[in-house]
């Protein structure tokens, strides 16, 4: 199902851009912040509310250095929180597909570090911690549909060595001014469902 979801996904980033007038070159270098929504469903929890920064800096053509950190709390029916952070740093270089430098296709391979704190109100329930270092590989689309719309999927692989977790994300960047933009996306990972938006600085 998310392999179907990504290709459809993949195909409309580039019918949109193949057909669109020509747009800016895709900014590499921004710090973007806001809400992000966490849906636990099917790991016992209730939602999660939370808050994400994402950074990319890119000292030379070609190469660029993401940065991202996401924070959340979840309570339960049973009595029982859940508090979650990431953290995550690696390199990343793009190569753009057509000429006008309107689609460009990304590669990114990051070291993740994971933190889920588990607090019980249960006297059968210890509270406890649980910290996982890993990896992750992320491919994907990004295409300028216009000078202010950019429109973004990617698969990802986040791994460590407890669990190994596939997932796609779709997403919509539209400018206000040149240095400023509204963004949105969404994320579907194994047993989570993941809605985030903010705002993000361009220079």
């Amino acid at each position: 199902m998310k392999t179907t979801l990504l290709t459809l996904a993949a195909s409309a980033v580039l019918a949109t851009v193949a057909t669109a007038a020509d747009g800016t070159s895709l900014s590499y270098n921004n710090i973007g912040a806001g809400y992000e929504y966490t849906n636990l469903d099917e790991a016992g929890f209730d939602d999660a509310d939370g808050a994400f920064i994402d950074i990319s800096l890119s000292p030379i053509d070609h190469l660029y250095i993401p940065l991202r950190a996401g924070f959340g709390t979840a309570g339960s029916d049973f009595d029982v929180d859940f508090d979650y952070a990431n953290f995550s740093v690696g390199i990343g270089s793009w190569v753009a597909l057509d000429p006008g430098d309107r689609l460009h296709l990304v590669l990114e391979a990051n070291a993740v570090f994971l933190n889920y704190d588990v607090d019980s109100g249960l006297d059968e329930l210890d509270d406890f911690s649980d910290d996982e270092f890993g990896g992750q590989f992320r491919l994907g689309l990004r295409g300028a549909i216009t000078d202010r719309l950019e429109v973004n999927v990617f698969a990802f692989d986040t791994f460590t060595s407890e669990e190994n977790n596939f997932g796609i994300s779709a997403g919509l960047v539209l400018g206000v001014f040149d240095f400023l933009a509204i963004t949105a996306d969404a994320a579907f990972i194994e047993d989570q469902t993941n809605l985030r938006a903010g705002l993000r600085l361009n220079w």
